[in-house]
């Protein structure tokens, strides 16, 4: 993902980029920034509403915003499996 395509994400209240320092993203109220996939697996998933980064001219990972509401299904389908696999030992 390229800088300009993180800064231009939807539902942004933020976005910015502090020369030599770094790039600021803020999600929108009610929505969370995530770099995690629906192919992903679910145990890597991680969200946040606000982001600092290193200023680059491309990121490794593809960043989204998603809903709160989306965010919380997949912490709570993160924590079901993680705690699966711990009973299972």
């Amino acid at each position: 993902m390229t800088q300009e395509q993180l800064l231009k994400m939807e539902h942004l209240k933020i976005a910015e980029v502090k020369p030599g320092m770094f790039v600021h993203i803020h999600a929108e109220e009610g929505y969370i920034i995530t770099p995690w996939g629906e192919n992903e697996d679910i145990k890597e998933y991680s969200g946040s509403t606000c982001m600092w980064m290193p200023i680059r001219d491309s990121y490794d990972d593809d960043y989204r915003t998603i809903t709160q509401a989306e965010h919380e299904e997949f912490e709570r389908r993160q924590r079901e499996v993680i705690e699966n696999e711990m009973n299972r030992q």
